[in-house]
């Protein structure tokens, strides 16, 4: 249990220096919670079996209230109950926890996991040593949930809130142009739109490039649940009323997917809306045009290829031999007529949005939203405010167990001392935390105020285009329709480039690196059938890396 607390966290010092993703991070909270909850269900169903036996379950396993002192005869039995009762917080977030119920009820796993807090405490309670154990781990773990609340003081400064079609939402968020508002390719956020719920933070990864939008990022969220769905509503509230909505974020998470620069082919898999990592490669892939590009692409939202059209016809222009990049897009539900004769909404593709408004929504908060910019940025800050909060927390805690002990005068007040030292360890890291955080931030605010008003806005994309409804973009892109890619014959033919890519140019490979690099970032069909293609040609000549969302 003691490591259950540390790749729990999205911001957290030790993954960060180990360079442990939070996706892996929260594998292992996984494993760790499964092991926690079998070894105390093994501990609980060797007392009980053993009570059983000798027919004294009534007295060792239910509280005593009448004729007992809870400080003598009655502590062992109450300390009995209080087991029983973390037992059963972590078996209620175990099925909770379930891949398909955490799915499918998302917002039942995710509230039915502060059940943890209630488990904590009564492990203490029933075996206060546990505390000692658990202490370097609970208070990193406060600090760090300090450190991401902390993230939520003021809102964010939203460019576009577009609703693309009848499932995918569209927002730009501006960002600080200092370096605390920077971000990698591959990084995500969660975010948080008080007016649909104030607790709830979803997470979502950027899809562009840090390089091409200087002080904006772009989220594409598709309506796959309760919460995805009300966003839809509020987006066509927030046109329909002509404000911007209030938008919370908290970031930057992930592992940075720059090391595609290490290869001279680079391979891009992508499907529906998990294509959005892979669309920032190809964004600062094109500024560069240097390495040979193979992107594949399967979806089944016409709304998603008309928001890539300007960077395809980017890549066009750029390279109408296709000498570097290699386009195979596959749009696997057909498409009606109407669908296919809408109009394209160029003039939000030039960089108009659908909302004109300068005014947000101020149901939710009456706080001036600014440029994102992250607090804490340094490492070395970081680790400076962990260590100050970890010893100020073990002074505390030191004063109330051997100093002044509640417990000193009345030996039946042990639950109260046991459950001060846990509390104590819970909050006084993350309040004190939260103040200096707090602090930090408003700093940061002047700075990112001050800092920002000389930057002029980032300057429309140049963008024309002859093709005016869907059907010209199919034709135009040349799109497969109603069928899946032939991953098979895809990865030999971008095999077969890369062997004459770099017999031709050698100096692609000079710092040794003479693999493909393979970006998967999909559903596990896809990328199943894409790794299977490439054991089959030689797994020595590809080097995969799958994006993981299973958070």
């Amino acid at each position: 249990m003691a490591f259950l607390f540390l790749p729990a966290t999205r911001n957290c010092v030790w993954m960060e220096f180990l360079n442990i993703s939070y996706a892996n991070g929260v594998r292992y909270h996984r494993w760790f919670g499964t092991l926690t909850i079998l070894t105390a269900l093994l501990h609980c169903t060797g007392f009980y079996w053993s009570w059983i036996r000798e027919g004294t379950w009534v007295e060792d396993a239910l509280p005593c209230f009448r004729n007992c002192k809870v400080g003598e005869d009655g502590e062992y039995r109450w300390k009995n109950t209080f087991g029983t009762i973390a037992l059963l917080c972590f078996l209620t977030i175990g099925v909770t926890s379930m891949g398909r119920i955490r799915r499918k009820m998302y917002e039942v796993f995710y509230y039915v996991h502060h059940l943890f807090i209630i488990a904590t405490i009564f492990v203490v309670l029933h075996w206060n040593s546990t505390l000692a154990w658990l202490f370097p781990s609970v208070m990193m773990y406060t600090a760090c949930r300090a450190l991401s609340s902390s993230n939520g003081f003021t809102p964010v400064s939203v460019r576009e809130f577009t609703t693309l079609s009848n499932d995918v939402v569209k927002i730009v968020l501006e960002r600080s142009t200092t370096r605390a508002g920077e971000f990698k390719i591959g990084n995500f956020v969660y975010l948080n739109i008080p007016a649909i719920s104030k607790l709830q933070w979803h997470p979502f990864t950027i899809s562009t490039s840090p390089q091409t939008s200087p002080n904006t990022l772009t989220i594409l969220i598709k309506a796959l649940g309760d919460w995805t769905q009300e966003l839809l509503k509020y987006s066509d509230e927030c046109k329909a009323n002509n404000v911007l909505p209030t938008v919370y974020m908290d970031g930057y998470y992930g592992a940075s997917l720059d090391l595609y620069n290490e290869y001279a082919t680079v391979c891009l898999v992508g499907g529906g809306i998990g294509v959005t990592p892979l669309l920032a490669i190809l964004e600062d892939l094109v500024t560069k045009l240097r390495q040979k590009v193979l992107f594949i692409f399967t979806l089944r939202e016409l709304s998603l290829l008309e928001e890539i059209h300007p960077l395809l016809l980017q890549i066009k222009e750029l390279d109408p031999q296709e000498q570097y990049f290699s386009l195979h897009l596959s749009l696997t539900r057909p498409p009606t007529d109407d669908q296919l004769d809408c109009q394209i909404d160029h003039s939000r593709l030039s960089g108009r949005p659908h909302i004109s408004a300068t005014s947000y929504d101020t149901t939710a908060t009456k706080k001036t939203p600014v440029p994102f910019a992250e607090p804490l940025r340094s490492p070395i800050s970081r680790v400076i405010v962990y260590t100050a909060s970890f010893f100020l927390t073990l002074l505390l805690w030191i004063i109330v167990k051997y100093g002044n002990k509640i417990q000193v005068d009345d030996d039946n007040v042990w639950p109260l001392q046991n459950f001060v030292e846990i509390v104590l360890v819970l909050l006084v890291a993350m309040l004190g935390f939260l103040v200096f955080s707090f602090i930090e931030d408003k700093k940061l605010l002047n700075s990112v105020r001050t800092s920002d008003q000389t930057v002029a806005p980032e300057a429309a994309k140049p963008y024309t285009s002859d093709a005016h409804t869907l059907r010209d973009l199919i034709a135009d892109h040349r799109v497969e329709v109603g069928q899946r890619p032939n991953v098979d014959e895809l990865m030999r033919k971008v095999h077969a480039d890369h062997k004459q890519f770099i017999t031709n140019q050698p100096e692609r490979t000079s710092n040794g690196n003479s693999t493909i690099g393979v970006f998967i970032s999909g559903p596990k069909a896809l990328k199943d059938s894409t790794v299977n293609a490439i054991a089959d040609i030689g797994a020595l000549d590809f080097d995969i890396h799958e994006e993981e969302f299973k958070l």
